[in-house]
């Protein structure tokens, strides 16, 4: 079962794919499961896949996670362009933290293909978020809510 972090402010902090992964993700997600930085809930594979391509937004009502349409557009390759560009930079900030684990392989990876992405053959204006795009093309994607 998928999990998310959420702030005491009901907005979603972190999502993973299970609780392994969490750990790798975010070690300190006790402080969550604990109740002393907000909530650790648990959520449907589905809502998970939906957060992490950006085709929606969760927020936590106190009892479940309600999910919102972000419809987003990526009007031009510059834009598409920034967001690779900031994408690769979250994961050069974060890196350091997890490189010795499985969690590390995975974002190099993910940055790999990120820094291969030729954004010129998108179609604009494109009617989704860059994760969207990718996992479209077959890739497997890595949301910035899924690094802390």
């Amino acid at each position: 079962m998928a999990i998310a972090l959420i702030h005491h402010d009901n907005s979603v902090f972190l999502i993973s794919e299970n609780i392994e992964k969490l750990k790798l993700q975010y070690p300190a997600y006790g402080l969550f499961e604990n109740k002393h930085s907000g909530e650790m809930i648990n959520i449907l594979q589905e809502e998970f896949n939906l957060m992490q391509d950006g085709s929606k937004k969760g927020k936590y009502n106190g009892t479940n996670l309600v999910l919102e349409n972000t419809n987003i557009i990526t009007f031009s390759k510059e834009f598409m362009d920034t967001q690779v560009n900031s994408m690769i930079e979250l994961i050069n900030e974060r890196y350091s933290k997890h490189k010795a684990n499985a969690w590390g392989a995975e974002l190099n990876a993910y940055k790999t293909i990120l820094g291969n992405l030729d954004t010129s053959s998108v179609s604009y204006p494109y009617n989704g978020t860059l994760e969207s795009y990718l996992k479209n093309q077959g890739h497997s994607i890595i949301s910035s809510l899924q690094i802390r």
